[in-house]
């Protein structure tokens, strides 16, 4: 047989059949053979030196590779086989990899002719293990016998991306132990273990026994001194990766299972979310004031401690996160934008919805408790699945929501409208069997015919499917809004997809005239009272859209370019209004010229590669502007594009925090509540490096997909889903963390009543004028520093450049900004004409979320059965 595909050089054959297989010969990789004779060769070697075993006769190049042969699985010789272990294994040389991958796109033939590769081109035939000093000297009571090798060999992950782990503990007994007690401390934190851990004998006798010359170190001093050393070693290693970049600040109170009242703080730079303090608020007033001097220590903290600019800070909408987002905008040495948090507005739309309460809302709840009897008796829920795999040939899971995600309980209504027939189906076949299986009680025969009568009834399912519509869009806007990655474009496109949804509702069917009332008034509401500018702005720079959805009669040209230059202004305290180069990149890129034409900024090129490498994942329009920054940044041409990236870098939520708060609550439980806040704190910020360096390393799998048809949240596309890695069980064990299954408290799923009040509550508790925050937007320029701070600000404002001819200090009077309602800013007929080009360009990302959401509900139904 010739070898003519290059992949046989990095493949073995002792040109013996596969299995059955009479056309295709056993193929071993040659990756796997290094590593399993390496392997071989350093068990034979630490058995020598415990003293369990005698070096016995030369063991030579061909005892080891006849081993390993026997122990590592051969794959078919078949190209397509081949190709897939190629992508898969993480032993072979990465090096040899590309050549063969060069010769692959070649379409080279094996230049190794009529021969495979020879083993003697494997290179751990020449490694000698090194076991560290003392190695043989362990204290092991009696010699153990070394299992058997496994029939199976598992390849481990490769960790050649991660360039700062080390393999191979050091030979200087000081230095081992204190690596020691750093790698004992991050699996500690990393893994959610207790620190009692360390004084559990049978934890200790393990280590004793498997790490000689090891001194475990006690509770204390690992959750004392060792975690704040690591701890502040992993803020120097931060430092070093975002020095000198953009960064977003958010804070949000919490209170833990010991009922102390917490404020956390962070900061975002490129996606990465870094933990910055933690407050005790024990004793402390809950003001604006006070909130607002934490905050300015913490923006002095970050600046000292990370030496990052930053652009943005966000708090949720209570009011003392209201007045101190107004103080940060008066404080003359404070130029950064101040947003509230946009997940949390998405939560208060969906109160405002909610609280119209019209009659077919009620459909909701009693589809929750369709949802709960079927899933409470266990013939009903065999007949309905027998009743789907006869009809769809698969089974569908009833879903329980999760209680603290509302979004849930549209995806378990979801599911439950696309299983109408089904469960009508079942309902109609099986009367009498669902009646016994109820059992012999009369209330709870009364609560099944209830429950099958309501499943007769064809206005109960015309209610649902038109809940479930006007909570889809909701639902979406919410996972996009509390996506970490989440920008100002994202929230104001999306924004307007809603509301243009809801004003286009049938006002002839009953209550649909009541809710879009509510809700284009509650839309209004929330655009009205943010910064405005800034997300126009966004918008306008985004080079996929820029502005040809918005209505010229409220944002002309002007109108734009003096949104433009007063956002420079306010971000940077650079004022361009004579500039005349400025200008002139403004006027290129609004009408798509020059440097910033489609051609120029390989527009094109970069939605094709997104496309290929990420499915439906939108283009990262942050870094097509990073592709295009110069060394000028305070004038002209590079002012313009430091505005963008400066715009298009803040992000306006609090998520990072929210997910900060649930690491601390799988820290500090119910049985774990004596640590106190700081120590909580130093382990999320040392779990959080960890999760960093091992991202896209831990243990995954393929998406499960539960169900192919195309329907409300079922996008599939990839989207910017959170920010890490990690597998769909590991989701769902947080989602039943969540829920207290984890604790012992047993699954909990909540009504949609319940969570209903709760959203509707939040909704009441925000005044419903404008005028109620009326200081939140300036309408001017020089709203920004209250009257009495301007004369200072005068003195402070750094020296104007000189007269050039390029740039001239400013003499015009300041423009002002009239806020611009949201019906009135977009032209959205020709918006939704563009389709997921419009006002939809972010929409497959809530899309994607709803449906790993989905999964993750089913995993959650799965482990709870």
């Amino acid at each position: 047989m010739v070898a003519k595909s290059p992949l046989w050089k990095l493949f073995y054959s002792n040109k013996t059949n596969y299995k059955t297989n009479k056309t295709h010969k056993n193929a071993w990789c040659i990756g796997c053979l290094d590593e399993k004779i390496r392997d071989l060769k350093f068990r034979h070697a630490a058995a020598i030196a415990r003293g369990e075993g005698s070096a016995g006769p030369d063991r030579d190049n061909e005892y080891w590779f006849s081993r390993a042969l026997e122990l590592v699985k051969p794959t078919c010789g078949k190209i397509d086989s081949m190709l897939a272990h190629k992508r898969a294994c993480g032993w072979i040389d990465p090096e040899l990899k590309r050549k063969v991958d060069a010769e692959i796109m070649a379409k080279a033939d094996n230049p190794a002719g009529d021969s495979f590769v020879q083993p003697s081109h494997i290179a751990a035939f020449n490694y000698q293990p090194q076991l560290p000093p003392g190695y043989g000297t362990s204290n092991h009571s009696s010699p153990s016998t070394t299992p058997p090798p496994p029939k199976r060999m598992k390849h481990s992950p490769s960790f050649e991306t991660i360039p700062d782990l080390t393999f191979g503990a050091p030979t200087d007994p000081v230095q081992r132990q204190e690596e020691f007690n750093s790698d004992i401390l991050r699996l500690i934190c990393s893994c959610e273990l207790s620190f009692y851990l360390l004084e559990r004998p049978e934890f200790r006798h393990f280590i004793l026994k498997w790490i000689p010359h090891i001194r475990l170190p006690d509770r204390k001093t690992a959750s004392g001194t060792l975690l704040r050393n690591e701890a502040d070693r992993v803020v120097a290693q931060t430092r070093a990766r975002v020095e000198g970049k953009l960064a977003n600040y958010q804070c949000d109170g919490w209170k833990n299972i010991a009922k102390t009242s917490l404020i956390s703080a962070m900061i975002v730079v490129d996606d990465e979310a870094v933990p910055v303090r933690t407050h005790d608020m024990t004793g402390r007033p809950k003001t604006g004031d006070e909130l607002f001097s934490l905050v300015k220590a913490d923006f002095a903290f970050v600046k000292e401690t990370y030496g990052v600019e930053i652009i943005a800070a966000v708090t949720d909408d209570g009011p003392d996160g209201k007045k101190m987002r107004r103080l940060v905008k008066e404080d003359p040495d404070l130029r950064m934008a101040v947003f509230e948090c946009w997940a949390h507005q998405a939560g208060l739309l969906t109160g405002n919805y909610l609280g119209v309460k019209q009659d077919f809302m009620e459909a909701a709840s009693h589809g929750n408790d369709i949802i709960k009897w079927f899933n409470n008796h266990g013939k009903a829920l065999d007949l309905l699945r027998n009743q789907q795999i006869l009809i769809l040939l698969k089974e569908y899971a009833l879903l329980y929501p999760a209680s603290t995600r509302w979004t849930s309980q549209f995806t378990c209504l979801s599911r439950l409208s696309s299983q109408e027939a089904i469960i009508l189906g079942c309902v109609a076949q099986h009367r009498d069997e669902l009646l016994l299986a109820a059992g012999p009680k009369a209330d709870a025969k009364a609560k099944a015919t209830e429950i099958i009568d309501r499943c007769l009834e064809p206005g109960f399912w015309r209610d649902l499917k038109r809940i479930v519509r006007h909570l889809e869009p909701l639902a979406i806007a919410a996972n996009i809004f509390q996506d970490p990655s989440c920008r100002l474009d994202h929230v104001l496109l999306t924004l307007g997809n809603i509301y243009d949804f809801f004003d286009c509702l049938d006002e002839s069917q009953d209550g649909n005239k009541e809710v879009k009332s509510a809700m284009t008034l509650s839309i209004e509401r929330r655009w009205g009272k943010t910064d405005q500018e800034l997300f126009i702005l966004a918008v306008f720079l985004n080079p996929y859209i820029r502005a040809k959805f918005f209505n010229a009669d409220h944002l002309s040209f002007i109108a734009l370019f003096h949104i433009a230059r007063r956002s420079f202004l306010r971000l940077t305290g650079n004022n361009l209004a004579n500039d005349p180069v400025f200008l002139r990149a403004f006027t290129d890129y609004y009408h798509q010229r020059g440097d910033f034409s489609r051609e120029s900024m390989w527009l094109d090129g970069y939605a094709e590669m997104y496309q290929k490498e990420n499915g439906e994942e939108s283009v990262d329009v942050l870094q097509v502007w990073q592709g295009m920054r110069g060394e000028t940044t305070d004038h002209g041409r590079g002012a313009f594009i430091d505005l963008a990236l400066r715009v298009l870098s803040i992000v306006p939520n609090s998520a990072s925090t929210e997910c900060l708060f649930s690491m601390f609550g799988t820290t500090h439980t119910k049985r774990r509540n004596r640590l106190e806040p700081q120590k909580v704190h130093r382990a999320a910020v040392v779990r959080l490096d960890q999760n960093r360096r091992f991202r896209g390393l831990k243990p995954s799998r393929k998406k499960r997909r539960f169900d192919s048809e195309v329907g409300p949240g079922t996008g599939s596309g990839a989207g910017n889903v959170g920010s890490g890695g990690g597998s769909l069980e590991a989701a769902a064990a947080a989602m039943l963390a969540e829920q207290g299954d984890l604790d012992g408290d047993g699954p909990v799923a909540p009504s949609f009543s319940s969570v209903a009040e709760g959203l509707i509550k939040a909704a009441q508790e925000v005044p419903e004028t404008l005028d109620d925050d009326d200081d939140d937007i300036p309408e001017r320029l020089s709203d920004l520093i209250p009257s009495q701070a301007r004369a200072r600000v005068a003195q402070q404002q750094p020296a104007q450049p000189a007269p050039t001819p390029n740039h001239t200090p400013s003499t015009t009077p300041t423009s002002t900004y009239k806020r611009v309602k949201l019906a009135d800013l977009f032209v959205y007929e020709r918006a939704q004409d563009e389709g997921c080009n419009g006002l939809k360009f972010y929409w497959h990302i809530g899309e994607a979320i709803a449906e790993t959401e989905k999964c993750m509900l089913e995993m959650l139904r799965t482990q709870r059965s």
